[in-house]
């Protein structure tokens, strides 16, 4: 019985592993985004999550009327059904998805559809939804 909830939880766990992606990677051809040009809002390092590991950069700026999330240098661990986050809270409770992460590696643009505050909404989550898995984070600031 014991051995059982121990296969049970291993298998849990393993389960936003490297396996069963279907991203293709890499794909982005984007070049590093001009700060120097561009109207900055916001930028953050990414951090490892819990289940996964996750490093680049992200920015968070406005062309026209429009704002975007971009990531550049960006890698992150395999994961069956990632999603990009804005949220409150490290770990998301009250949060904006921007879909599903276009590759698991290189630079990446997402528009922000709706009006968020963020000064309260502060964390960008890689995030695996069907398994409530935090792949990795970044603190947003001010550049």
């Amino acid at each position: 019985m014991k051995y059982s909830i121990f296969i049970c939880i291993a298998l849990f766990i393993a389960a936003c592993s490297k396996t069963g992606n279907t991203l293709n990677e890499p794909t982005s051809s984007l070049p590093m985004l001009d700060t120097l040009s561009t109207n900055l809002i916001w930028r953050g390092d990414f951090e490892n999550g819990f289940y996964g590991s996750c490093t680049g950069k992200v920015f968070i700026y406005k062309v026209g009327d429009t704002l975007k999330l971009r990531l550049d240098d960006f890698r992150v661990s395999n994961g069956p059904d990632l999603k990009v986050y804005i949220s409150k809270e490290a770990e998301p409770l009250n949060f904006y998805s921007l879909g599903s992460l276009q590759a698991f590696s290189g630079n990446q643009e997402y528009k922000i559809m709706q009006r968020i505050d963020f000064n309260a909404f502060k964390y960008v989550i890689i995030h695996c939804e069907r398994y409530n898995h935090q792949f990795g984070k970044s603190v947003l600031r001010m550049p």
